[in-house]
């Protein structure tokens, strides 16, 4: 990116990124990166109204794609352990019982989403915030680099990524100065 006289933040690093570092830690090739990326946009689409049936058809599709890709790598792993998240999965043992391969796929599609699809949202709102928020925070940052975890945590609430998530007072209290009343329950009873 550096020699690039323009770049897409999200597409070229905030997507990139934590790819590449998801596919390392669970242990498959990082050059099927893409796959992984295209994988998560697709389930992760939202449900429009006009035409849900086709955006669930992607996603049902990019999630076979997905288990079909992985399970046969994970019986191979199976006689090869190395030290990242699905051989440690394979390994894994709760009184007598280990995971199937089905049951590694499955929890490696959730950690696939997690370690992509909220990273990068997190990077991209990152990057917004650093450039349009407030473009002195960005300095600040740099030149005092304990301020990183915080800085990191606070992206996280200021920014937060999910859509649509109601957030309700459950009882009243006093946040950074702002006196807040406990929401009123909308249902009878």
């Amino acid at each position: 990116m550096e020699d690039a006289p323009v770049i897409d933040v999200v597409k070229d690093f905030t997507g990139a990124l934590p790819t590449i570092v998801i596919a390392d830690l669970l242990g498959v090739p990082s050059e099927d990166r893409l796959l992984f990326k295209q994988w998560v946009d697709h389930l992760f689409l939202p449900l429009p109204k006009d035409n849900a049936e086709d955006v669930n058809e992607l996603k049902r599709r990019a999630a076979k794609e997905y288990y079909d890709y992985l399970f046969p790598h994970i019986v191979r792993k199976r006689s090869n352990l190395t030290d990242d998240i699905i051989s440690d999965l394979i390994r894994v043992e709760v009184d007598g019982e280990r995971l199937s391969d089905d049951e590694i796929v499955r929890t490696t599609m959730f950690l696939l989403g997690a370690g992509i699809e909220t990273t990068s949202h997190l990077l991209a709102n990152t990057f917004y915030s650093f450039l349009y928020d407030d473009t002195s925070i960005y300095s600040e940052v740099r030149a005092s680099r304990e301020l990183l975890p915080n800085t990191v945590e606070e992206m996280l609430r200021y920014r937060f990524h999910i859509a649509k998530m109601d957030r309700t007072v459950k009882q009243d209290n006093r946040v950074l100065g702002v006196h807040l009343k406990k929401a009123m329950s909308s249902s009878p009873g």
